[in-house]
């Protein structure tokens, strides 16, 4: 498309020298034509109009005007075919704005599906097997050379950087369940988790980490996995070779596989001397099915029934479910929190772990708009940073607990200094708890279930003295 283009510029510029060639030879074969009249006359000359003399040419002017039109016309027509073409081939190539505007429509109407950031060899896998899968998904992707291959399979795309907020939204990424970053750069990856979980604090993340150092940095920015190609080809490989040497990585379990959709396939090995069913194996895994049961000789038997027997050294390869997928879907608690907190990066990484446990979060970075969140939505228990911007925690606290709203929504402060004055302050502001700030999510969590757990006895109290 690149070359057509080339080639339409070049005739451009051949069809202007024409006319500025015709123009000036008017001008100077033709006594009295003014400007306008002859660079009219040039123009009807080399295009497919009737020819209409404004100013009556003399014989030298109508043996230029032959050679204009012989000259000028093959231009003309040569840039229609190659412009006719251009736009064409854009449209096949979907990058036409025709074909653009359908994309967008399509991926519009998309809803919970997954967005894949990235096609190399790792996207690419990735796109084939959600497409077997029947799963709708997004691929953002700014590199020409992979949107001519992505276009080419079919799949819906949105043209961007994929670090980029405006392509995440295009994406629909307040639609979707959940995001695959898959670029080379672990930097990439991990400003993309941050973005996703900044705009989407509900979706399940899966980001790729070259480095070993850099995981646990994508995991407090926002991701709930993070793997590793390189480690899962170097335990493949040592499977390999361990299988080849007879050797086994686990004596009587299941030896970890990675996950894919939330499912992964483990296969358990039996070397006690006593018979199990298939169905005793599925319940000691805490697995979902079977896939296949291999016997000490070598027989494999495909998808085995539940009575099925499992004898000494029999292998028994079972469908698990991912654990941080199930943290992920944890059934909604119907109970809102207001986090508010001006540290970016923890205020996203508490909402992740809060959205996981089942709750609806609400993020504010200021004391004003936590007053006005507050305000709105009422929610069920409120998070304060001690030091905000436009408003402290202890101020926005005093404003809550002056609302007759919020005069039993429990209320926890915390703050980076585990002082007396700030316990005395908070309880003065009306505070239920004053905690110690940390990055560890378990501490605010645990304070958190015991707040809703005392709302759940008064509750309980309450109802019992109804009746």
């Amino acid at each position: 498309m690149k070359e057509s283009a080339r080639y339409i510029l070049q005739i451009l510029v051949f069809v202007g020298l024409i006319l500025t060639i015709g123009t000036s030879g008017y001008l100077i074969i033709e006594d009295g034509i003014s400007p306008a009249d002859a660079f009219y006359m040039a123009v009807t000359a080399i295009t497919p109009t009737q020819f209409h003399e404004v100013h009556r040419l003399s014989i030298p002017g109508r043996y230029f005007t032959v050679v204009l039109v012989f000259c000028g016309f093959g231009a003309v027509v040569a840039f229609a075919t190659q412009f006719a073409r251009l736009v064409i081939q854009s449209e096949l190539e979907g990058v036409g704005i025709f074909t653009r505007k359908q994309m967008q429509r399509r991926i519009r109407r998309m809803k919970n599906h997954y967005i894949v950031c990235g096609y190399g060899e790792i996207g690419s896998a990735i796109c084939s097997e959600l497409r077997n899968q029947h799963l709708m998904f997004v691929i953002i992707s700014n590199d020409e050379s992979v949107l001519e291959a992505i276009n080419r399979e079919g799949y819906p795309f949105v043209r961007g950087n994929p670090t980029s907020d405006t392509s995440l939204r295009e994406a629909g990424i307040d639609r979707a369940v959940g995001l695959l970053s898959v670029l080379p750069d672990d930097a990439d990856n991990l400003v993309i988790s941050l973005a996703a979980r900044e705009l989407n604090p509900k979706i399940f993340i899966i980001a790729r980490g070259e480095e070993t150092s850099v995981e646990d940095r994508m995991l407090r920015a926002g991701a709930d996995i993070v793997v590793s190609p390189m480690k899962l080809g170097g335990h493949q490989i040592a499977e390999l070779i361990k299988q080849r040497a007879g050797a086994s990585s686990f004596a009587e379990g299941a030896a970890p596989a990675a996950s894919v959709l939330g499912l992964s396939m483990n296969v358990y090995r039996h070397t006690s001397d006593e018979t199990l069913t298939v169905a005793e194996v599925l319940r000691k895994m805490s697995a979902v099915g079977a896939a296949g049961l291999q016997r000490s000789d070598d027989t494999f038997l495909p998808t085995p029934t539940p009575d099925t027997p499992v004898r000494k050294d029999d292998s028994v390869v079972v469908i698990t479910r991912s654990a941080a997928v199930d943290s992920f879907q944890r059934k909604s608690t119907d109970r809102t929190i207001l986090l508010a907190d001006d540290h970016r990066a923890l205020r996203l990484l508490f909402s992740r772990k809060l959205a996981a446990a089942g709750h609806d979060v609400l993020q504010a970075g200021s004391g004003e708009e936590a007053v006005r969140l507050a305000r709105a939505h009422r929610p069920d228990l409120v998070v304060l940073d001690v030091n905000m911007p436009n408003g402290s925690g202890y101020e926005v606290c005093e404003q809550l607990r002056n609302n007759e709203q919020f005069t039993t929504v429990p209320i926890i402060l915390y703050s980076g200094e585990d002082t007396d004055e700030f316990i005395e302050r908070g309880r003065a502001a009306g505070a239920d708890m004053c905690i110690r700030k940390t990055s560890k999510s378990s501490d605010l969590l645990a304070r958190i279930e015991e707040a809703f757990a005392h709302l759940d006895e008064i509750g309980r109290l309450h109802d019992a003295a109804a009746r």
